[in-house]
């Protein structure tokens, strides 16, 4: 576990059970008594935590006068930048997918996504409109057919299609299994 994640974990302890022996939190946490300390104190002198040690309940606490005196809250959601970048990537692809069986499934991810992007420093309408990602020669593709295609894809139905060969310039029809939908980079959907 990482200090940030055992930074909200002694919050919450603390908030639950309004005072905390040594012994729960170690065993809760899975970390040494040296670790507790280094938390316990980081969360005092760099989050201004109101953490007291209360001697006749024998466990550490929120002091009620420190709460009044000093701000206290928990760093925020920090990402470097290969999550931001996974972020964007993943807005982009999802806010440019074709509608059809999955729209109503994709509407809640982006707005979980826009939240994630907003939280820091500057809104998700900034980060959106400095941070582009562009779908090189993407090319448009038929609604109707993707949506065929993910139906049958999601109800292991098999299809029939007709298609059209360049090289040889003739049509042809035969019947295909779907097995996986894929995005190709901005080039459209295509089935495995």
């Amino acid at each position: 576990m990482d200090r940030t994640a055992r930074l909200y974990q002694i919050d919450q302890l603390l908030h639950e059970r309004r005072v905390v022996p040594t012994a729960v939190f170690l065993e809760e946490l899975e970390i040494s008594p040296a670790t507790l300390k280094r938390d316990l104190e980081y969360m005092k002198d760099r989050l201004n935590a109101p953490i007291v040690w209360d001697r006749a309940r024998r466990g550490y606490c929120f002091s009620d006068e420190a709460a009044a005196t000093k701000h206290y809250s928990l760093p925020g959601l920090w990402f470097n930048a290969s999550e931001i970048h996974a972020l964007l990537t993943m807005q982009h692809l999802l806010s440019t997918l074709q509608p059809g069986i999955l729209a109503p499934h994709i509407q809640p991810l982006l707005a979980r996504l826009r939240a994630l992007l907003g939280e820091g420093d500057h809104c998700a309408d900034e980060i959106a409109h400095r941070v582009r990602i562009l779908g090189m020669a993407a090319r448009n593709t038929n609604d109707q057919n993707f949506e065929i295609l993910g139906s049958a894809l999601v109800k292991r139905k098999r299809l029939t299609i007709r298609h059209y060969n360049r090289q040889r310039d003739d049509t042809a029809e035969r019947e295909i299994s779907p097995l996986r939908l894929a995005y190709f980079r901005g080039a459209g959907s295509g089935l495995n």
